[in-house]
Formats: C-alpha cells, structure tokens, sequence
C-alpha cells in the first residue's frame, strides 16, 4: 500500500518541492541581483500577504468532501457546488486584496516604521498573489478528486520556471516590486491560465474565469433582496 501510495502521490511531492522553491527563489535572487536591504524589505511585505494563505487551505478541508459527496447525487449538482467553491475563495481573496491595496502604506508605517519605506508598494501588488492561490488551492482539490495530479505537477513547475525567468528580467528593472509583479503573475499562470492548456480542464478554467465576477454576483443578489425587504 505504501509503494502504491508512493507511486500515485509523486507529482504532489514534486510539485510541494516546486511551490516551496518558488515561493522563496524571488528572495534569493533578490539578494543575489540587488542586496540584503532589499530582500529585507521584500521579505517583510510577503510576510503580511503569505499570512492569509491559511484560509483557502482550511475551506478546502472542511467543505470539499462534502463537494465530492455531492458526485453521489448528480454530475450537475456537483459542478454547481465546485462553482459555489471557486466564487467563495475568490471573494474571500478580493475582501483582503482590495481593502490591502489601499490601506497598505498605513499598515506598513504601523507595523514597521519608516524603516521599511517601499514595502508598502511591494506588499499591495503581492497581496493580490492571494486571489490566484486561493483559486489554486480549490482547483487543487478538484484535481486530486478528478485524478489529475500530474497535471498540478507540470502547472506548478512552469509556473517556478515562469517566476526565475521574470525574476531575471524585472528585478533588474524594479528590484522587489519587479519580483513581486513575477509573483503575482506566475501564480496566475499556474492556479489558472495553465487550465486552458489541458481539454480536460477547459471547463475549470471557466468556472475560475466566472469566480472572478463572483463578488458582482453576490452585490447584485444582495440588493434584490435590499430591495424586496424595503418594498415589503
């Protein structure tokens, strides 16, 4: 059982090793391309949005095995309830995201002074890295109930593969602000563009792509129901 576990669960070994390398390769790189007191400062902006990756990954556990339940009941109710799963990590990461990108100079001078002048750029571009991940860990989940890990394998790699490279070309240029920008769009690469690639995963990238006007959705539901409770 051991062997066959091993065998099945390879490519998310690599792809744990791949995520782990890439999160933490802009750091080295930066280092190397610039100096310590950019990575510093790099290092302290990340900080505050790789907290919240947490959230996704403790929805997925307590809500997806129900989701794979619902197979049980219907092909359609249970892409209806992956959809529902997207358009909650995807608003979730919008209400941090946005509120961020604006509060972002405020929070850095609070929490670390004057010091770290230029974080508070850095932290409101990286921030919206946590809207690709949120949706990479739902797709994630997705993947190991479909039986496509490999496939989480060869998107994690070229989204590592895409983030060395753009490191080379944008820190030069913006030094961590350019590494956050090749964060940000490699994550994107892999949590989502890298569904169009495969047939299979077509209408995952779809349902990704309808995720991201899901807060819209929900405002508009929300007022109807402002609006049937006012006239009421």
């Amino acid at each position: 059982m051991a062997v066959n576990l091993i065998k099945e669960s390879w490519p998310l070994i690599f792809a744990g090793l791949a995520i782990a390398i890439y999160m933490k390769i802009d750091q080295i790189m930066l280092g190397e391309m610039v100096g310590k007191k950019a990575v510093g400062t790099y290092a302290a902006a990340i900080r505050l949005s790789e907290v919240w990756y947490f959230i996704p990954v403790a929805i997925a556990s307590s809500l997806f095995p129900a989701i794979v339940k619902s197979k049980q009941l219907g092909e359609k109710i249970y892409k209806n309830r992956i959809q529902k799963f997207y358009d909650l990590n995807a608003t979730l990461a919008y209400l941090l995201s946005i509120p961020i990108t604006f509060l972002a100079p405020f929070i850095i001078r609070t929490l670390y002074g004057d010091a770290y002048a230029g974080a508070e750029t850095i932290f409101a571009i990286h921030i919206w890295a946590c809207l690709f991940v949120f949706l990479g860990v739902a797709r994630g989940q997705y993947l190991v109930n479909e039986g496509l890990i490999k496939f989480s394998f060869f998107a994690t790699v070229v989204g590592a593969i895409l983030n060395v490279g753009m490191n080379f070309i944008l820190i030069p240029l913006y030094e961590g602000v350019g590494a956050a920008i090749a964060t940000v769009f490699s994550y994107g690469v892999s949590a989502y563009l890298s569904s169009f690639v495969y047939p299979r995963l077509f209408e995952t990238g779809l349902m990704q792509s309808k995720a991201f006007i899901a807060p819209i959705k929900y405002l508009i539901a929300f007022g109807k129901a402002a609006y049937a409770y006012k006239t009421n």
